[in-house]
């Protein structure tokens, strides 16, 4: 049997792995049947290595040997960590080193998130090679990285990809790799919004489908926004909750802090589809066994700070992209008229809760200052846009740019990553975009998807598609204008 190329989407929460069948991409369960993976290692005193589900398992137990959401650490410096506003000490972090590493008490040693993400690919890559039944088939992958990883990032996955023995590591964007997965059941001529929500990254993208092409038209995101950020601001009540039931305050305790994230992640979890859900701190990390109540309502407001962040990159690539966005109440590009209220995002605190109303307060006025920072973009974003049309003009006219018409609405608003799942990012999504937002793609599969019709591209499986950016497909049809490229095959 011939070498075979995979998609990879290395995660912060869960990972998967997908490869082409039959002409079409599809997910390759795990060796317990499950489609995706925890992005969880841990290292036991028996000196093993457990990557996945069973990590997860005993993580609580060995929480100081278990690391998780190491993707928002790859690539980075220490410095560049802390300066990112990442709870280094929560997660395990060596802060006597320049590049990040992560204390393993149990190896007496420090590894590189590199290390630990190899960890994972290698659990994919065999996972795959059991479906295909032959072992070293897998000889190349495509790994998806968020939009705004840095090429320190890239090197750092790639290299870990290659640690594994893959001969041939490519990266591509996770906008690129959705709009793929997407793409390929969508009609020409559409214009459509991904809304990326990952465990630590946040990419929003409008993307151009049409000719065979996909073509990404503009991205922003936060590449330090995600799901566990959520986690964090429910650990930090969480703390609360423990110090007013007697104990000890947990922030001067790094074990017992992951173990409470990690009880806030799978309560979070738990309210995508319960309204309420109660939390129980085990006897051994507090004094006495503590139970505290979590609903949904709560957990919104609670979470009012992240989710607000969700704004200026939505707003960004509106601006960007030349496109109005419906749900805008009178928001225009010039940064003129009402910006989002609060009830766009979680119910409105009531009166008396003086904590809810001073977050309702910060919200705003990070709103403000997203709103500003989105008009100071307006003299550079209209340079461009001259650039273009001038562009525009001297090419013929079966190469010409696309212009969106100011305020064109969006056709599809679709949904990635796990952090979506979250029916007040829905109710968001769905209020600033004015459309329905669609889910016909498992959003925690997308990414993997996407990267297998790539190396299906790679491997001469799929036929028919390109995804380009905006940048490439507009040196491509200037190419073509001046006979550099010879005309493409319209048969």
């Amino acid at each position: 049997m011939p070498s075979k190329a995979v998609g990879i989407d290395l995660g912060t929460t869960n990972s998967a792995v997908a490869l082409i069948e039959d002409g079409a991409p599809v997910i390759v369960p795990n060796r317990h049947g499950k489609r995706t993976t925890p992005s969880v290692v841990a290292w036991t005193s028996n000196d093993d290595i457990i990557v996945g589900d069973g990590a997860v398992a005993q993580r609580t137990e060995n929480a100081i040997n278990t690391f998780s959401s190491v993707k928002r650490l790859i690539g980075l410096t220490t410095k560049e960590a802390r300066r990112a506003g990442l709870k280094l000490g929560a997660m395990g972090v060596d802060q006597g080193y320049d590049t990040v590493r992560l204390k393993c008490p149990v190896k007496g040693a420090s590894l590189s998130p590199e290390q630990v993400s190899a960890e994972i690919l290698k659990a994919l890559v065999a996972d795959a090679e059991r479906h295909l039944q032959g072992k070293g088939i897998v000889r190349r992958a495509v790994i998806a990285v968020p939009a705004y990883f840095s090429e320190a990032q890239c090197l750092a996955t790639e290299r870990a990809g290659l640690a594994v023995g893959l001969e041939k590591v490519k990266i591509m964007r996770e906008p690129e790799a959705a709009a793929l997965a997407y793409g390929l059941s969508m009609k020409d001529d559409e214009l459509v919004l991904v809304f990326d929500l990952g465990g630590g990254t946040f990419d929003v993208s409008v993307l151009h489908l049409g000719g065979g092409v996909v073509e990404v038209v503009a991205t922003s995101g936060d590449p330090h926004l995600g799901g566990d950020d959520f986690d964090l601001a429910i650990a930090d009540w969480m703390v609360s909750e423990v110090v007013k039931a007697g104990g000890a305050d947990p922030r001067g305790n790094p074990v017992l802090m992951r173990t409470l994230t990690h009880l806030a992640q799978a309560a979070r979890v738990r309210l995508t589809n319960e309204k309420e859900t109660a939390i129980t701190v085990p006897a051994e990390n507090v004094a006495l066994p503590l139970t505290v109540l979590l609903t949904r309502k709560k957990m919104e407001t609670l979470c009012a700070g992240p989710i607000g962040r969700l704004l200026q990159p939505l707003r960004e690539v509106a601006i960007t992209a030349n496109i109005q966005l419906e749900g805008e109440a009178g928001w225009s590009p010039d940064g003129d008229g009402d910006i989002y209220e609060e009830d766009n995002i979680a119910e409105p605190a009531s009166a008396d809760s003086g904590s809810n109303l001073e977050a309702m307060r910060k919200l705003r006025k990070r709103q403000g200052n997203a709103r500003r920072t989105a008009k100071s973009r307006q003299k550079t974003v209209k340079a461009q846009a001259d650039a273009f049309g001038r562009l525009q003009r001297t090419m013929t006219t079966g190469n010409k740019l696309h212009v969106f018409p100011q305020g064109r609405p969006l056709d599809q608003v679709v949904l990635v990553g796990g952090g979506t799942r979250m029916l007040c990012v829905q109710q968001l999504v769905q209020a600033v975009t004015g459309v329905k937002v669609a889910m016909t793609v498992n959003p925690d599969e997308a990414v993997a998807l996407g990267a297998a019709v790539y190396a299906g591209i790679m491997d001469n499986e799929v036929q028919g598609i390109e995804v380009m950016t905006a940048w490439q497909a507009r040196i491509l049809r200037e190419m073509a204008r001046t006979g550099k490229l010879g005309p493409r095959n319209s048969e």
